[in-house]
């Protein structure tokens, strides 16, 4: 059994408390998460709602490239039985990043809705006023300003 509204206050928990980076928050994952039911709602694309829902909220939670798969297995474990979800869960969010081989459609939605967030100005300006007043580092400041 799993209760994905659990599965989705974990995350948003781990986004508050925890978050990777002022460029990777909350607000960010809220957006991949509504890019991502939208893609999927106006391509008619009927792809599975509960990974993508899940893996919208959880893509960088395991580190941007979705490398700490224990991380991730530990925090769904906690609202969910079901090791073929989690195994899913992680298979998606391993291939988010670019480089890497979307495998299944729900990979491809994920991927599409967290690039759409690389041309989101707000998101730009947030990163840019967070450098701005001392929560990013120059260094992650320059790799990010380099990568986008």
């Amino acid at each position: 059994m799993r209760n994905i509204t659990y599965i989705v206050l974990e995350a948003q928990k781990q986004l508050i408390l925890n978050p990777i980076d002022l460029a990777h928050d909350i607000t960010h994952h809220y957006r991949v998460y509504e890019q991502s039911l939208k893609i999927n709602l106006k391509e008619k694309l009927n792809a599975d709602q509960d990974l993508l829902i899940v893996c919208s909220w959880y893509h960088d939670l395991g580190g941007r490239r979705g490398e700490d798969t224990d991380l991730l297995r530990d925090l769904l474990s906690k609202h969910t039985n079901d090791v073929n979800f989690i195994s899913k869960v992680i298979k998606i969010i391993r291939e988010h990043s670019f480089g890497e081989t979307q495998s299944n459609l729900e990979s491809k939605i994920l991927f599409d809705a967290d690039k759409l967030e690389y041309v989101n100005s707000y998101r730009l300006l947030l990163f840019l006023r967070a450098y701005q007043d001392g929560f990013i580092s120059e260094k992650k400041y320059k790799q990010y300003k380099k990568e986008w």
